[in-house]
């Protein structure tokens, strides 16, 4: 029986309103096996430890894959309105703390870091988000261009890093040996997904914030426009000429080169001989 988790046999409950979690958390970068997880620095994809799967998964109304938010208090001010909704894509057997992209980590509040030795505390996002079908992309530089086929590319990129987007936010995706930068600038959705149980845990204000800010891109289509990249030139353009108008010019007259060879050898005044 060692191999089943402790609380296998407890009664099912229902999330509380206001659910949260505090857990210790650190930047991916420390964590024991960072080769793992470096290519999702730039996502919003976290780890966290199987001790927190074993405290979660006793509430019957839970909603896979579990979503995450950084407690506001715990936020830099300058970075409240760019908070986002992490996902917990890991739960590891040897770890006691959860693990995020260093870019997200560098937006908590450094007081508060010491005040709670590195204690942070989540609010779980239980309830249904809408479903992104529509979304548009300005490119940061216009090397983006060089890519043959930018819809696989996405495909592959952005559903693999990122689970949940919002409008105005800025993604990162992985390109030869550098990354590419891209702001939504337009992001609409379709219905929202199906809830699951008779209650959803979380404040209710915040509930319905993160339905109007926020879209699951998980098993959804999504319609791809892009605008031109921040740093794109316009090509030269030359007005037109009408040659219609233009007259020819008439050729120059040249003398004969042999009346003017003459001219130079015998130069002077002719006179008829008998007159």
């Amino acid at each position: 029986m060692n191999n089943f988790q402790e609380n296998i046999d407890d009664r099912w409950e229902m999330i509380p309103s206001d659910f949260s979690i505090t857990s210790k958390t650190f930047p991916f970068v420390f964590h024991h096996d960072y080769e793992k997880y470096k290519l999702y620095e730039n996502s919003n994809k976290i780890v966290a430890s199987k001790i927190l799967l074993y405290q979660l998964s006793k509430y019957e109304n839970l909603v896979y894959p579990i979503h995450v938010k950084i407690d506001s208090a715990f936020i830099k001010e300058t970075y409240k309105e760019d908070s986002t909704i992490f996902t917990i894509m890991d739960f590891c057997e040897d770890t006691d703390a959860i693990y995020m992209p260093n870019n997200f980590y560098q937006q908590i509040d450094v007081d508060m870091l010491l005040m709670s030795d590195n204690n942070i505390k989540f609010n779980i996002v239980n309830t249904p988000l809408q479903k992104a079908t529509k979304i548009t992309l300005k490119p940061f530089r216009s090397s983006f261009y060089q890519i043959p086929n930018p819809k696989q590319y996405l495909e592959i990129h952005m559903k693999r890093n990122y689970t949940v987007l919002r409008e105005n936010q800025i993604i990162s995706l992985i390109f030869k040996d550098t990354f590419l930068d891209f702001d939504i600038t337009s992001l609409t959705g379709g219905e929202e997904t199906e809830a699951v149980g008779d209650e959803q845990g979380g404040d209710v204000a915040e509930v319905e914030e993160n339905k109007k800010r926020f879209y699951s891109i998980i098993d959804t289509d999504i319609e791809v426009n892009f605008e031109k990249s921040y740093d794109y030139v316009e090509p030269a353009t030359f007005h037109k000429v009408d040659t219609s108008q233009i007259k020819p010019k008439e050729p120059k007259h040249e003398p004969d080169r042999e009346e003017d060879s003459a001219c130079k050898r015998f130069p002077g005044k002719g006179n008829r001989l008998g007159s």
